[in-house]
């Protein structure tokens, strides 16, 4: 790779060999990400429907999700160029129920909102992620902002809080750059098999009739 920080290719073909082929496994993970958030919408549909939750709340999912979608259509006609954000994106359109306000949650849900928030910035820097560095600044970007909606809106007492959030961010911020650098390890060591097994067949090929390869 030129660059073990930012872990680039030498070789532009290669890289974007790698681009395509990823983004097939982006999608279907971010695709499983949106169906159990339409079924999470559903869910939330009804309890609106039964004067549980807030039109509000309601609004801000609907928004996040659209911009899931968004994100999948666009990351799907252009890998080469947005593949690199699609995690950020997924990120920030679940931080989008941040701006809802106290008396749009119960305390259940309050609670649901901070493993919630935390489970789906794994997920994304785990498996959707094709970029680290924009994929770990939209982690610090929206767990910095949860952590003030936290304290002003919810109103949390926040000392055990941060350092659990500071704690997880630290973690995940390896996690996320050598599950990226481990998958380009991988698939460079692949592409190398694959160029070697090829010119062995081509050399056998070209091989002289009358000439015998035996093991000594």
């Amino acid at each position: 790779m030129n660059s073990k920080l930012f872990l680039t290719f030498h070789d532009k073909d290669l890289q974007k060999e790698y681009i395509l082929g990823r983004n097939k496994e982006v999608t279907i993970f971010s695709i499983c990400l949106l169906v159990s958030r339409m079924i999470f919408s559903c869910v939330l549909a009804t309890e609106y429907f039964m004067n549980s939750v807030t039109l509000s709340r309601m609004r801000t999912e609907v928004f996040g999700m659209a911009l899931h979608v968004i994100a999948l259509g666009f990351g799907w006609k252009f890998p080469i160029q947005l593949q690199r954000i699609h995690a950020l994106v997924v990120i920030i359109s679940y931080g989008i129920n941040m701006v809802n306000s106290r008396h749009d949650f119960k305390v259940e849900d309050m609670i649901s909102n901070i493993i919630g928030l935390q489970l789906i910035i794994f997920t994304s820097s785990v498996f959707i992620n094709s970029c680290w560095i924009p994929t770990v600044c939209s982690n610090i970007l929206i767990s910095s902002l949860s952590l003030v909606y936290y304290k002003l809106v919810l109103q949390f007492r926040l000392v055990q809080l941060t350092f659990a959030i500071f704690l997880n961010l630290v973690l995940l911020s390896f996690t996320t750059y050598y599950c990226e650098k481990w998958k380009k390890i991988e698939f460079i060591q692949m592409r190398y098999n694959q160029r070697i097994n090829e010119d062995m067949c081509g050399l056998i090929e070209n091989l002289p009739e009358g000439v015998i390869i035996y093991d000594t």
